[in-house]
Formats: structure tokens, sequence, C-alpha cells
């Protein structure tokens, strides 16, 4: 649970103290007969969430959905060999999906090993592939309670901070609305140092996430800046609604 934040932010940019967040409330049963997760009421929550001052963490989902995918590419021996022994090991004996994981010791090593044997692009495809796994078992819920309120793709990326803070935290989210179908997310990540890599890591996440949304999202590296305490990390979002055939 995010417990303190600093105030950090562009004039003109929405900063929100996480602890200032409500709590989405459930608009019907938590799980319905489908197997489906709780409505959730996303009208009025913030579009922008400020990192306490934690190490970023990540959910296991997201190395299941990695590990998934290094399965299915034949690449978990090889990966493993790249990484620490404890992360080699964690690899064959995955931890529960809920377990909050240090990201400097368990996404971040894979993502810049898969860059390392393949390219930036593969890395990319990873976590577009994996997070379309189980991670979104853990968003899904969030994505679909933006979109029955009829606020479309552009709701979706201005509640970016909600959703992608169900599975990480220790990490900053501030959405800056550029234009009627494009936006520029900062993330600050606290005691993580971000690359290249990682940031298209993240950026497949969110090419996926509004997939969801029926989109055809465009996201661009804008900028890294790598550091041991904080590092950041500049996207440019676009969208357009996907064409029927």
């Amino acid at each position: 649970m995010l417990r303190r934040s600093t105030r950090i932010g562009a004039p003109g940019t929405a900063v929100v103290a996480a602890a200032s967040i409500p709590t989405p409330r459930a608009l019907a049963n938590p799980v319905d007969g489908r197997g489906h997760g709780p409505l959730v009421d996303l009208e009025h929550v913030p579009s922008a969430v400020q990192a306490p001052d934690v190490k970023a963490e990540l959910k296991a989902t997201v190395l299941r959905g990695y590990v998934r995918w290094l399965d299915a590419e034949g690449m978990t021996d090889a990966i493993g060999k790249d990484v620490s022994p404890a992360l080699a090991e964690m690899l064959r004996d995955l931890p529960p999906p809920t377990q909050w994981l240090r990201a400097s010791d368990t996404t971040l090593p894979i993502v810049e090993a898969v860059a390392r044997r393949r390219d930036l692009a593969t890395v990319r495809r990873m976590s577009r592939e994996a997070a379309a796994g189980p991670i979104f078992a853990l968003i899904r819920p969030l994505v679909e309670g933006v979109l029955r309120l009829a606020m479309g793709p552009a709701g979706v990326v201005a509640r970016l901070p909600l959703v992608l803070g169900s599975s990480a935290r220790g990490i900053g989210f501030e959405v800056t609305t550029t234009g009627t179908e494009e936006a520029v997310l900062t993330m600050r990540t606290s005691g993580v140092r971000e690359t290249r890599a990682s940031a298209e890591a993240w950026a497949g996440a969110i090419e996926a996430l509004l997939g969801l949304a029926h989109t055809s999202p465009r996201i661009e590296v804008v900028k890294v800046t790598p550091d041991d305490a904080t590092s950041e990390i500049l996207l440019r979002i676009g969208w357009a609604p996907l064409r029927a055939a």
C-alpha cells in the first residue's frame, strides 16, 4: 500500500499525494457468475499519483508473465544463466502472483538480459504479450470500469496511475494530456536504475493495456534518466480507435 509521497511535478500537471487517492468503491458483487472481478467506480479518481519513498516493487504476476513468455520462446534456460543464482532459482520455482518483488532484483535483470540476447523490440514484444496473460487478471476490471463509464481510451490513459498502480508500488505516475488523442506519461521510480530496455518494457505493457480499450496505440520512449535514487521515464502515448474490418 502506498503510504507516503513527496511532491514532484511540472507546473500545470496534476500531482496528487498517494494517501489522498480515494479507494475505488465496488458497484457490484466482487465476483459475478462469469468469474469477472469487481465493477469499479473510477469517475472521480485523480489522473496522477506520486511515488512514496520506498523502493520500486512489482507484483509477482509480472514476473510470472515474463517467465511464461520465456518458456514459449525457449529462452528460460538461457536467461537463467544471465541473472543471479537467486533469480534463476525463482524462474524455476515461481512465487505466488500477489507477492511483491523488488524490481531491481527480478524483472529488471530479465528485461536487460532479453535486450542483450535479442534487441529492444523483443523486450517490448515480451512485455506486451506477457501483459496479455496473467497480468490482465489484475487490471482488466479497472479498464472495463472506465469503459463502462463511456470514458473511452482517453479515460483509460488518464487513469493509468490507478491501473498501473494495481501491480506496482514505489513508482510515481503522472499523465499530462497534450492533445485529443495524445498524452505524456511521466514515471519516477525509486531505487531502480531504469534503462532504455526497461522503458521499452513499460511501453509494451501499456500497449497491451490500451488494446483492451479497442485502440491502436502508438507509444514512443521520449527520455530515460537513470539514477540509483530516483529514475525518470517519459513516454509519449497516442491512440486511435480500431477500424472495423
